[in-house]
């Protein structure tokens, strides 16, 4: 049994993307039994497409936690909702998603019946990480870029046991305390689908 979580590479300016170096220091680890597998991901729809696809068919992982970094972030911000539509930012191939069901003009206020939601409770994660001494938001607005589409296209291949994790740069939180930080994010979502096992 295995949990997947996911960082990005870098884009734009981002040349060494802190979701990844956060990640990364998870491979090889487990958390409660749950091996832990990782992978970095370009920031490329076309390459998020391919990897969700693939991942689903070939995995039936516990959950599923992606990464990725908000410039303006001082704290982690969990993500509750993505939208099928409305990516017109071009990725780092200057290439938009191949197929869009809908486009939005207002990614402020996503329209229900054309979005997706993760199935964890996270005004209950987020008082679980302050508890802990952990700056921890919620967002219903993850971007409508690569952070946002990955998300859509993940809960809609794998179900609600999906989770998308904005973090700070590295000048607001190191890498390791980003890592740790998502180890006890991870617990917490164990909890939710375990809750009579500890």
């Amino acid at each position: 049994m295995s949990i997947l979580v996911t960082g990005f590479g870098p884009f734009r300016d981002i040349k060494e993307n802190p979701s990844w170096g956060a990640v990364s220091l998870l491979s090889g680890t487990s958390i409660n039994g749950f091996k832990i597998e990782t992978k970095e991901l370009q920031t490329s729809y076309d390459e998020v497409d391919e990897f969700v696809e693939k991942a689903s068919q070939e995995n039936d992982y516990e959950c599923i936690i992606h990464v990725g970094v908000n410039a303006k972030a001082s704290g982690v911000v969990l993500e509750q909702i993505a939208c099928s539509g409305g990516y017109k930012t071009p990725d780092v191939f200057n290439k938009l998603p191949k197929e869009q069901c809908f486009q939005f003009e207002e990614p402020s206020e996503p329209v229900e019946n054309l979005s997706m939601c993760t199935a964890f409770d996270l005004e209950m994660c987020k008082a679980q990480l302050h508890a802990i001494g952990i700056p921890a938001s919620t967002s219903r607005n993850a971007g409508r870029y690569l952070c946002e589409y990955i998300y859509y296209r993940s809960l809609s291949r794998n179900g609600g046991k999906v989770l998308f994790v904005h973090v700070p740069p590295t000048d607001q939180m190191s890498s390791e305390e980003v890592s740790n930080i998502l180890k006890e994010i991870i617990k917490i979502c164990l909890q939710q689908i375990y809750p009579y096992h500890g």
